[in-house]
This record gives C-alpha cells, structure tokens and sequence, in this order.
C-alpha cells in the first residue's frame, strides 16, 4: 500500500510539475503569492527596475501609515542582529532610518517614498498570469485603473500593446519614466505600444477609440487607500453608493471598447465600512454582468503575510474581525463560449520571457 501511495504523490508531483512548465503557475482556483516559486518569479521581474506606485507618499489609508516591520522579511532579525552588534536597544524609528535599508539586498522588491512611506507594487506574476492565460497573442490590453507602470512593462515584456487611463498626471508622468529608464532609448514604433493616457475613465470613449483584446485593472477599494483629492477620485467619493455609480460607468464603458469573444479580469476584494462589509466582490459580478460580460471564472489570490501578523491579535481578540490574506480574481467572458477553443498559450513569448528575466 505504502509503494501505491508512493507512486500515486509522484505522480502528482509530476503533474504539477509538467502544469508549471505549461502555464509558468498551475490554473487552479487559488493562487499563492506566498510560495517560493512565485516570490522567486516576482523578484525577477522587479529585477527590470519596475518602480511601484510612486506617487503614493501624501496617500492616506483606513489603517493608518504601515510599518516597515510588517513589509520587510526578516524585520526583526535584522533589528536585533543590529542591536547586538551596537549593545543597545533602538527604537524602530532610529532602526530604520540608520539601519535597516543598508542591512537589505539590493533587488529587495520592497519599495519606498523619499520620505519612507510603504509603495504599494502590484503583483507581476499575477499581471504575467492573466495576460498569457486571458489574452490573445500580441492583443491590446485596456486598464482603467492604471496606477502604477507594472502591468504596461509586463505587458511588454509578453508581447502585447497596452493602453493604462490614469487620473493623476504625475504618475503617468512616473510611469513613463519608468518605461524609458528600463529600455534605454525605446525605438519610437515600440514605446508607442505602450501608453499611459492622464484622465477620469467615466469618460474613457473620449479619452481612447481603439477596440481591445483584453481589460485587466485593479480599481481602488473605495476608501480603504485615498489616492488623493482630485476631481473623479474614485477613492474620495463621499459615499459607497456614489463609488458605485462612477465604478458601474467606468465597467460598462469599458466593456462597450471589448471586441467581442474576449476576457476581462477584475482583482478586487470586499472592503469593511464602518462596522460590516461592503459587498464590492458581488458589486463587481452584477456590474459586468449588466454590462454585457458572463461571470466565467473566479481564484483567490493568497497575499503575504505583512503587516496583518502585527494587527490580528489586537482586531480579533477586541472585535472578532478576521484579517484579510486574500484578494478575488473575477475573470468575465463577452461573446461565443465556443471561441475560447481558439486561444493559445503563448509559449513563444513564455520562453523568450523566462530568458530576459534570467
């Protein structure tokens, strides 16, 4: 029985094995972002130079400003290894301001503000993921919500064109820079496939015209991140229900410029009003599906730890409150189920992908 059981894990093992060669993570419902292989992949791609969300150190959050302790592995090691050397206790203050960012590796893909803030990066190997398995060969990809520059360089790398709307000018203007810095000098033809357009994406008809291959954003979740105060500032709107009458244009805009027999992916998760949940996750699905998209897959994307392991015992034990791990990954289908037969892996472009990113 003991053999039977034997062959039956390698087995297994080889087929996740021969998964992750197919599709770089095998397709299941739940992604974690917290195992090796990914971490490892992640590290690779911030090894380009991709900045994160650069213009984020005048942002305000629910929560409070977070922590390097929660965001930088091995904190506290690190603090008490300094502190050994030093034979004195510091103060987290003193640690990270004279300490810590020399006691990191150089490709560490943890970001921060000139004046110390936590930048917020978004995953690339969950942007890598969506393009090769939602996105037709060399397609343009619409994003509403296009914050910072990792899904347009992402979108590079594979292949494929990339249109990002993006309401603050300054971090358009980041993310471009962004872009020339990692390729010197882009041939002009190339750089034009990659495109940041500054605007309020209620009224993304006027600020784009092209049809798309594929929408793949990730929208503010209301008013747990305040981005800033500019007019259309989704994330400053007085109310859930007003997000949710710009949030609803902004989808169903967006799918009227979708070609027809194409994806869209939304990564979002339910956001905690004063006492209960706001139910954006099932907002999101009724919004697509209004708007003309079937609800056609749906994964959880397992997130790290960070901070969360700080605030959980003091949430839980006053109030019950569970922390979030996890983020929703809503995929949606427009057109004729029977066309999807028609997609491909895109192979090619993984292989020559894994070579530029060593």
């Amino acid at each position: 029985m003991s053999k039977q059981l034997g062959f039956m894990e390698n087995t297994e093992e080889d087929e996740t094995s021969s998964l992750h060669d197919r599709f770089v993570v095998p397709p299941f419902s739940v992604l974690s972002a917290r195992q090796g292989y990914w971490q490892k992949r992640k590290k690779q791609w911030m090894g380009l130079g991709i900045k994160g969300e650069t213009t984020r150190e005048s942002m305000t959050t629910k929560s409070g400003e977070g922590g390097r302790e929660g965001t930088v592995p091995g904190y506290y090691d690190k603090k008490e290894q300094k502190e050994r050397e030093l034979g004195r206790e510091l103060s987290k203050e003193e640690f990270v301001e004279e300490y810590l960012y020399d006691m990191m590796p150089e490709d560490s893909t943890v970001k921060s503000t000139e004046s110390g803030g936590v930048l917020s990066v978004f995953d690339p190997v969950l942007t890598e993921l969506n393009y090769r398995w939602f996105c037709p060969q060399g397609g343009h990809i619409l994003d509403p919500f296009a914050g910072g520059p990792v899904r347009g360089i992402v979108a590079k790398e594979l292949g494929h064109n990339y249109t990002g709307v993006e309401l603050r000018k300054e971090q358009v203007r980041a993310n471009k820079n962004n872009l020339q810095n990692i390729y010197d000098n882009p041939d002009q033809t190339d750089k034009e496939n990659i495109i940041w357009k500054q605007g309020n994406s209620t009224k993304i008809k006027e600020i784009v015209s092209d049809k798309y291959d594929f929408i793949f954003s990730c929208p503010p979740y209301y008013d747990l991140e305040v981005y800033s105060q500019e007019e259309g500032e989704l994330s400053a709107k007085e109310n859930y229900e007003n997000f949710l009458d710009s949030y609803k244009t902004i989808i169903k805009e967006s799918v009227d410029l979708l070609k027809d027999n194409r994806f869209a992916a939304f990564v979002v998760q339910n956001i905690r009003g004063e006492h209960y949940y706001h139910d954006f996750v099932g907002d999101t699905i009724r919004i697509f599906e209004e708007a003309g998209m079937g609800f056609y897959n749906e994964a959880i994307l397992v997130t790290p730890l960070g901070t969360v392991q700080l605030r959980a015992g003091k949430h839980f034990q006053a109030l019950r409150k569970l922390e979030k791990t996890h983020q929703n990954l809503l995929i949606f289908y427009k057109g004729d189920i029977d066309k999807i037969r028609e997609y491909d892996i895109d192979s090619q472009n993984l292989q020559r992908a894994m070579q530029n990113l060593g």
